[in-house]
């Protein structure tokens, strides 16, 4: 919900107010970020919502963010574990230029 506490929040309070995330691997959710929630929720409207409606037949208006996990990887982890979400979509936006890294 805008400017107040989302899913993201109640996941982390629903795990007793501890982060669910491991800053010392480089991950951020982006629900502890104010400004970055606010820029990723415009920009989910204005230009993710509609690729994916185009791209998988799911009408815009009935998308939702519901978690946002930045993740610099950092040392040797160069990946996420294998997990299970209950995320209808699941998405993976490089924010790093190409030639940056492999894979």
């Amino acid at each position: 919900a805008a400017g107040g506490a989302g899913p993201a929040d109640e996941l982390a309070n629903s795990a007793g107010g501890k982060p669910t995330t491991n800053s010392a691997l480089g991950e951020a959710r982006v629900s502890s970020l104010p400004m970055g929630r606010a820029w990723l929720r415009k920009e989910s409207r204005d230009k993710l919502y509609p690729l994916l409606e185009a791209r998988f037949g799911i009408p815009a208006e009935q998308l939702t963010l519901n978690d946002a996990l930045i993740i610099g990887y950092i040392g040797p982890s160069r990946s996420q574990p294998v997990h299970r979400d209950a995320s209808l979509l699941s998405l993976n936006v490089a924010l790093s230029p190409r030639g940056a890294y492999e894979g």
